[in-house]
């Protein structure tokens, strides 16, 4: 988690840690201290949505004051606005520990122990039996989730699990992944058929962050277009003998242009 170039906001986030670290131990100590924040199952379905599998804690009156959440908006060190946009809440969550802010209340969910992993033939068969084995969900309703763009992801779960997503937007759009029924009887070719089907379907298309669209000539153009009405306003300013200059020093400089913005086209490509 990057530090937060706010006093304030960094102090509340330092303190976030020290709770999460107290939840994750595992002495009996820890564990009997942990247990008076513990929400019970029954509360934290009702209230908080809660799941078979995860465990809520809550502790009263220690959400952040708007001050503070207002000075992480100044200050977050990520890009990004609408579903691209990291709240103070996902920056503030651990691994496996998603933080919420709940009427003036801090809650944070210990969440399932799930993992997503790249969608293989072997590797489904082994998180297949290693499902069965460790993880704790609703088996009855079991899905297996599986994204069909390009590397192609996988994980078995009872509901779309938005944290295992992490900071990719397509990752956490449930309209991006197709649902078969869980089953350790499966037929991988068939598989994958869907997973093409499915993606010619739903093409990920302009609307997809991940995307990047840049056309050269577009930049140029505009480079062009900043370059002349600064060229106007140097005439306006110079005296006459000066205002003679060789049209080629402005080709020049955009070549140079076109050299310095040409990496940062295919860095913006690469990801």
């Amino acid at each position: 988690m990057p530090p937060l170039k706010d006093t304030k906001a960094e102090e509340y986030a330092l303190h976030i840690q020290e709770i999460v670290s107290q939840l994750k131990k595992t002495s009996k100590k820890a564990l009997d201290e942990n247990e008076a924040y513990r929400v019970p199952p029954e509360v934290a379905k009702e209230k908080y949505g809660g799941r078979v599998g995860e465990t809520f804690y809550l502790f009263p009156n220690e959400a952040p004051s708007q001050e503070i959440i207002d000075a992480y908006e100044r200050v977050k060190p990520y890009y990004g606005t609408g579903e691209d946009a990291v709240s103070f809440e996902m920056h503030l969550s651990h691994r496996q520990m998603t933080v919420m802010f709940v009427d003036g209340d801090l809650v944070i969910r210990k969440d399932r122990n799930l993992f997503i992993d790249r969608l293989t033939e072997d590797c489904l068969r082994e998180r297949i039996q290693y499902a069965k084995e460790n993880y704790v969900i609703d088996w009855d309703n079991a899905k297996i989730f599986i994204f069909p763009y390009k590397t192609i992801y996988f994980f078995i779960s009872d509901s779309f699990e938005v944290t295992l997503g992490g900071g990719r937007s397509d990752l956490r759009n449930p309209d991006n992944w197709f649902t078969i029924p869980f089953t350790e009887d499966f037929d991988y070719k068939e598989i994958r058929e869907k997973c093409r089907e499915y993606a010619r379907l739903h093409p990920l298309g302009g609307d997809n962050p991940n995307v990047v669209e840049l056309k050269m000539d577009d930049i140029l153009n505009k480079v062009a277009e900043k370059m002349a009405q600064k060229e106007a306003q140097k005439e306006t300013e110079e005296k006459p003998s000066v205002k003679a200059a060789d049209s080629s020093n402005t080709k020049g400089c955009m070549g140079v242009l076109a050299i310095l913005i040409l990496p940062l086209v295919l860095y913006l490509f690469m990801f």
